[in-house]
């Protein structure tokens, strides 16, 4: 998800009210490294969750989701 569309969203929803705001809740998962930052092709920053299949597969698992 980008950056911008992760904001706007947070905005929409009165989670956050500006860019420097969401970059300041963001901080913990990136020292935590749970979140990380890449730049996109066109330039965009990119939010990236750095999940194993192991990890999704247990959350699947865990909180009982069906596939169709």
């Amino acid at each position: 998800m980008s950056f911008r569309d992760l904001y706007h969203e947070a905005r929409e929803q009165f989670v956050v009210s500006s860019d420097l705001a969401l970059r300041g809740q963001l901080t913990e998962f990136l020292d935590h490294k749970l979140v990380k930052i890449k730049k996109g092709f066109d330039g965009s920053e990119m939010l990236h969750l750095p999940l194993t299949h192991a990890i999704l597969k247990e959350f699947k698992a865990t909180h009982n989701f069906e596939t169709n």
